[in-house]
């Protein structure tokens, strides 16, 4: 049979005629055919077929459909008006009672273990007073990231199976009730007694006991293990995920940034733009989420505002005081240091090298224009200017400069340099054009033409393909930067303190301050690093620990030779800090946007700052007695902690569920609040101030609320 449209005539059924069973292939159980006897099979249809329409009615004599056809075919037809909801009618006698025993296949013991449907479900139920209705909640699961892209028809469908599952887990009833809608009510005490059982599990298991040692045992420590200390029947280890490989669980802004920075190679201010937008939506959604903690001995929560380092003050100073603390403890065991700089090379074409250099003229010509800039300024952008545009284009300049007798001597020794630099560079490409020319002699020409910005850069087909990619390995490479620097010393792993910063294009750089009294060449750390496939270019000076001017501490101060050109006044740790507290402490910052500055490091998922975990013993214990615990047992085993996350809501949702909310969270506006409130010593409070002032100019007092 083949299933037809159209809509015949509708008419009242005759309760005379008894009602006949019809069936095909299961589809319509519970459709009765109004003729007098069954038609089970197709076999059981007149050879001659149906002589004419036949109505079909269901089990309440309510007219649904008619089938008609002859010895060939017959179709049969349904109303418009009749639904899905027929099946859930006939189920309505028993899924609007909580079942008492669920089947052992759809019981669960955690909520984790609700597919994300049923967890929507049950989280629009609790939210609209334990009951909702399928309409809504697939309107609202419509605007989810998963859902955005499915029909209405897939939404709906997907969210009545998610009511069916959570009624045959035993979590909810499913009703039609008199408006025509299906509705889900979720059990309060059933959600409660699966969340005291997970906890009570997570109570009751330990930690269990591992075999740490490579070779075999006699003793397993645990009995699945056997005499080689490897598991029996313990699944394969899973390959460890690339950097570049977009994260698992990320927000749904975050993502449409990542897929922004994978298919670029570097960040224009279009693109910048866009993921600084993306950026204030993640802080906007964030700001009203509290996280819930349960208590897995008494069933009580508590709930605590979504903190992160982006919309707390608080986390920045703890981090600050963190860096501080590695620093100081940096002089005890160490004299003199380097700073290092190093960079990532994003691997560009020659049209994006090309669109690059154009958008840098642009800029540097723009602020060259501005007739308010200083004369310090404008001489370190005509630098500037000239580096990009090449020392070729340097000379023509000059050489018209001095046909037309307005060159300085200055610029007489500038145009002798420049060149001997070609004529030198010539004769260095014949070298290296050579192939009798060595690895060794080769490397130490190309360095000599980038010092001389004379190097033709090419795009390596094997380099990095987009930003995402290359700022995502730059963990992986300092990692292996490290090893190298520990191979070197015998080793002896060398203590650091860095901080990690983005250029205007959106690469990843990394400024670090490494105590060690001698590191390496800048020749063999720029090869090493172009060996690990980062970048080309680094930077490095040379430090050492002096008492600082007024003689109560110590400071890093710069060897005579060489330091940063904007580090004019600042010891060594100062300027590394400067970088630390621009990326911490941005929403401070009254002249630039944070998210400016801050986008990155969300999008990119990368920290601050970072340095050795040996520099940090001690931090956090003052005063410790280091004799308290002496004579404890110290086989005693640690009791597992009672709380535990149970959900992240929105503060509607917490006062809804009662759920005690414990404010914490410091940002700009609440340190003006209580600056306001409480001022410091020396200074008044504001209406103090104002009511003072207007005594003594004569004026009234402004009334008190």
């Amino acid at each position: 049979m083949t299933r037809g449209s159209g809509r015949g005539p509708r008419r009242e059924a005759d309760p005379s005629a008894p009602p006949a069973r019809w069936s095909i292939d299961g589809e319509l159980d519970g459709v009765y055919l109004r003729d007098g006897r069954p038609l089970l099979h197709l076999s059981d249809i007149p050879p001659e077929g149906l002589e004419e329409k036949v109505e079909l009615f269901n089990s309440r004599g309510e007219a649904v459909g008619w089938a008609e056809g002859g010895s060939t075919c017959i179709h049969w037809h349904r109303y418009r008006e009749e639904t899905e909801a027929i099946r859930i009618d006939s189920e309505r006698a028993s899924m609007d009672r909580l079942l008492e025993s669920p089947s052992a296949s759809m019981a669960i013991d955690s909520i984790s273990k609700l597919t994300y449907e049923e967890q929507k479900a049950v989280l629009y139920a609790l939210q609209n007073g334990d009951a909702v209705n399928l309409p809504y909640a697939s309107s609202q699961m419509a605007k989810t990231k998963m859902y955005r892209e499915k029909t209405k028809h897939a939404t709906e469908v997907a969210m009545g199976r998610a009511f069916r599952r959570l009624y045959n887990r035993g979590l909810g009833t499913v009703s039609k009730r008199s408006d025509g809608l299906i509705w889900l009510t979720v059990s309060r005490e059933r959600l409660r007694a699966v969340i005291s059982s997970e906890a009570a599990a997570r109570r009751q298991g330990g930690a269990r006991d591992i075999n740490l040692m490579k070779v075999p045992c006699e003793i397993p420590t645990s009995s699945s293990e056997g005499a080689s200390g490897q598991s029996a029947g313990k699944p394969p280890r899973k390959p460890q995920p690339k950097p570049s490989d977009i994260p698992r669980r990320v927000s749904a802004e975050r993502l449409c940034a990542i897929k922004i920075l994978t298919g670029i190679r570097t960040v224009g201010d279009a693109d910048r733009s866009d993921i600084e937008l993306r950026f204030l939506r993640y802080l906007d959604d964030t700001e009203d989420r509290i996280i819930t903690l349960l208590d897995g001995y008494t069933g009580d929560s508590v709930g605590f505002e979504y903190s992160t380092r982006f919309n707390d003050i608080s986390k920045a100073a703890a981090n600050l005081e963190k860096f501080d603390y590695a620093l100081k403890q940096s002089f005890r065991d160490h004299r003199r240091a380097v700073f290092l700089t190093l960079t990532t090379d994003p691997n560009l074409s020659d049209e994006e090298r090309t669109a690059v250099r154009d958008a840098r003229l642009r800029k540097v010509s723009a602020e060259l224009s501005f007739p308010a800039c200083s004369p310090k300024r404008r001489a370190y952008l005509a630098r500037k200017y000239w580096q990009i545009m090449g020392p070729d284009a340097e000379i023509e300049e000059l050489e018209r400069r001095k046909e037309a007798g307005t060159i300085t001597a200055d610029g007489e020794r500038r145009l002798g340099s420049l060149l001997a630099d070609r004529k030198h560079a010539e004769e260095l490409r014949a070298v290296l054009a050579d192939p009798s020319t060595g690895t060794r002699t080769k490397e130490r020409i190309i360095a000599a033409l980038k010092r001389m910005n004379r190097w033709e850069y090419r795009w390596d087909p094997k380099g990095f393909r987009s930003v995402w990619e290359a700022n995502r390995s730059f963990g992986r490479s300092w990692n292996k930067f490290m090893a190298y620097l520990t191979k070197k010393r015998g080793g002896r792993r060398p203590q650091y303190i860095s901080a990690f910063e983005f250029t205007e294009s959106g690469l990843l750089h990394i400024h670090v301050l490494i105590f060690v009294d001698y590191l390496a060449d800048a020749e063999e750390i720029s090869k090493e690093w172009r060996r690990i496939g980062q970048g080309e270019i680094s930077y490095i000076y040379g430090l050492k620990a002096v008492r600082s001017r007024d003689g109560k501490d110590w400071e890093w101060r710069w060897n005579a030779k060489a330091r940063p050109e904007d580090a004019k006044g600042m010891s060594g740790g100062d300027y590394l800090k400067k970088y630390v507290r621009k990326a911490m402490l941005a929403m401070m910052d009254d002249y630039t946007s944070p998210a400016r500055i801050q986008s990155p490091y969300w999008a990119f998922n990368k920290r601050f700052n970072s340095c050795s975990r040996s520099l940090m013993k001690g931090f956090g214990e003052p005063g410790k007695d280091k004799n308290k615990n002496k004579n404890k047992n110290k086989t005693e085993k640690a009791k597992p902690s009672r709380w535990g996350i149970w959900r992240i809501l929105s503060a509607g949702e917490a006062e809804f569920l009662s759920i005690e909310v414990i404010y914490h969270r410091v940002t700009r506006e609440s340190m003006a609040e209580h600056r306001a409130a409480d001022p410091p010593d020396g200074e008044q409070a504001e209406g103090d101030a104002h009511d003072q002032r207007s005594e003594h100019q004569g004026l009234p007092r402004h009334p008190g609320p």
